[in-house]
């Protein structure tokens, strides 16, 4: 859930016997429900951005991939765009806005055990695999600067240690912080 600039809440839910993803808020002083995915609805976060935008990022259970969906403040429904379908991807995901408002995700991809990151641009979803070294990515957390750096947390399974990463030197460096 989130709450917007003006106080109302916004809910995301799944509804998981239809397999659906649900958006509610009560701006009108009544609830409202809005049906985002017929196809899927899972583990979800949601943010509202500095327009009213909302965006979502959620698990789809019955395909095994990772989805977002983005409605205008104006807008009465849900445009969704699939952002990685190989395998099983994206159960164990983070996002969060930049200074523009564009998406940034980290997830975990379950079929190779590797950490992927998704940024929005302007000419679409840029997918990047920031640790591939045997199983990696479980429980990311990502949070942006006030430059636009990603800074991101998950567990490196093989490992059995916390790693962070960022892109702040522009490249990305990983840092073990518990072994």
């Amino acid at each position: 859930f989130s709450i917007d600039q003006n106080g109302m809440l916004h809910i995301l839910y799944a509804d998981t016997i239809n397999n659906s993803l649900y958006y509610s808020n009560n701006s009108l002083g009544n609830w409202t429900r809005l049906l985002v995915d017929s196809n899927g609805g899972g583990d979800s976060n949601m943010k509202i951005d500095h327009k009213g935008n909302i965006h979502a990022v959620y698990y789809d259970l019955a395909n095994k991939d990772l989805k977002y969906a983005f409605k205008e403040a104006v807008s009465s429904s849900f445009s969704v765009q699939t952002i990685e379908a190989t395998g099983f991807v994206g159960v164990y995901h983070d996002f969060t806005l930049d200074s523009f408002g564009n998406a940034n995700i980290v997830y975990y991809d379950e079929s190779n055990g590797d950490l992927h990151y998704a940024q929005y641009t302007k000419t679409g979803w840029k997918i990047s695999t920031l640790s591939s070294f045997g199983n990696t990515g479980l429980y990311p957390r990502i949070i942006m600067s006030s430059g636009d750096y990603a800074f991101i947390s998950y567990y490196d399974v093989t490992n059995q240690q916390t790693k962070f990463s960022t892109d702040e030197s522009g490249i990305w460096v990983t840092h073990s912080i518990i072994s």
